[in-house]
């Protein structure tokens, strides 16, 4: 559970030191490509 939150710290961390111009293109890009396989583990899961 450390691990996890550090890692998503870190990640976080990250993505805010990015001009914000870098960071929404950062964001839409990463939402275009973990889109779809979360939707399919979901329905998966659910």
């Amino acid at each position: 559970m450390i691990w996890g939150f550090n890692c998503c710290k870190i990640g976080w961390d990250s993505a805010m030191r990015m001009s914000a111009n870098l960071r929404n293109l950062f964001l839409y890009e990463a939402f275009l490509y973990y889109n779809p396989p979360l939707i399919m583990t979901l329905m998966v899961w659910l």
